[in-house]
């Protein structure tokens, strides 16, 4: 046998040790650290709810009504109609916009869910329903910490604009929420539909088109802005929230 078959032999072939060396001898862990469900991903699976102090949540609904029932206004439209909302003494009331220059004056922080590093979406549906997606942690934080538990969720939004347009990019988490406090009720879409005038503009046209094709899949209401005024709004929404609406076929539809 040649040299170099030695060199080989005597580098690769060897037996090892019985034993490994003390420095590799690997002790058994005594640390055990309390993992959450939550840090798993797990909340919406198994109903699990945040835990959050008194002082975060909105007060309680002061106006007459039946039902334990909280409203989200989104976009600029939407916000109109939560404050109406909110002005009847439906303190429970969030409204969340991708820019604070829509935000009524009158409606304080603790109302509101603005959507971070985003000035407005530009009447943009798909964008509009990118931020909302990749934000909807945002919101859904500001619902179990704000609402604690309610068994309604009533959206409000206009169609027409970008952000009220995209609004049910935000249903995953509506839903999750919903499961998360075991709500008994439903969510409800109140979106309207622009003016004649309104739609002229072909982008407002197709937008609100969008947006009244995407809730027929959930129970909803359509306000035709044409034939009534803002004022019908509250009550409209308030008749979305007694009633207990079914959703058969997708062209389940009401107008006002």
């Amino acid at each position: 046998m040649s040299d170099n078959e030695n060199e080989d032999k005597n580098e690769f072939d060897f037996l090892p040790p019985a034993e490994p060396p003390p420095s590799f001898i690997q002790e058994k862990d005594s640390y055990h650290e309390q993992v959450d469900a939550e840090d798993f991903g797990m909340v919406e699976d198994f109903g699990l709810q945040m835990e959050y102090s008194d002082e975060d949540l909105l007060p309680e609904n002061t106006a007459p009504s039946s039902l334990n029932v909280g409203f989200v206004g989104v976009g600029g439209g939407g916000n109109k109609m939560a404050n109406a909302f909110l002005e009847l003494g439906f303190n429970k009331t969030l409204l969340v916009n991708t820019t604070g220059k829509d935000i009524p004056k009158n409606v304080g922080e603790d109302h509101v869910a603005l959507i971070p590093d985003s000035d407005g979406i530009g009447k943009n549906v798909e964008y509009g329903k990118e931020i909302l997606t990749q934000n909807g942690a945002i919101i859904e934080d500001a619902l179990r910490i704000k609402f604690g538990k309610v068994d309604w969720l009533v959206i409000l939004a206009g169609g027409g604009g970008g952000t009220g347009s995209s609004v049910t990019a935000l249903h995953p988490v509506f839903e999750r929420y919903m499961r998360s406090v075991q709500a008994s009720g439903k969510v409800v879409y109140v979106v309207s539909w622009p003016t004649a005038q309104e739609n002229l503009n072909p982008t407002i046209a197709r937008n609100a088109l969008t947006l009244a094709n995407d809730v027929t899949k959930y129970p909803h209401i359509i306000l035709d802005n044409e034939r009534s005024h803002v004022y019908y709004a509250a009550e409209s929404a308030c008749l979305a929230c007694t009633l207990s609406l079914t959703h058969n076929s997708p062209s389940h539809l009401l107008r006002y």
